[in-house]
């Protein structure tokens, strides 16, 4: 959601996830890749000269990349960006559910059930996103 023309803030801090979580990715995928190429290889002579192995050169760039991304991550402060939003999101959630809960009549029985129930629904909410990080 977009506010007085300031770009939503969870979609750049998701952005700057996805994007590190991609630079760290190709990294890994380059370094893989090198690893399958003898160590004698990296470097070979040439008719032009001594010339070094592509997969060097794009390890290199890949690691360079992420190592940047990194730093930036942590200038920015995401990860404390980050916890701030969800705390703020779990607020407005506790909110909703207070506003809603006191526009109703609950009994003592209904009431003791509520608060395992919004237990029950969250933990199933972030269940998946639990399950992907693993």
């Amino acid at each position: 959601m977009v506010k007085s023309g300031q770009p939503d803030l969870g979609s750049f801090i998701e952005e700057a996830d996805r994007s590190l979580a991609l630079s760290v990715w190709w990294r890994d995928i380059c370094l893989e890749l090198l690893s399958d190429v003898d160590f004698k290889d990296w470097r070979y002579v040439h008719q032009h000269g001594e010339q070094v192995h592509g997969l060097v050169t794009l390890f290199e760039r890949a690691q360079a990349q992420a190592t940047k991304d990194i730093v930036s991550y942590g200038r920015l402060d995401i990860a404390d960006r980050k916890q701030k939003l969800d705390e703020h999101q779990a607020t407005m959630i506790v909110s909703v559910i207070k506003a809603a809960l006191s526009e109703i009549s609950l009994n003592r029985e209904q009431k003791a059930q509520v608060a395992p129930a919004i237990a029950r629904a969250l933990r199933e909410i972030e269940g998946p996103k639990h399950e992907e990080a693993a």
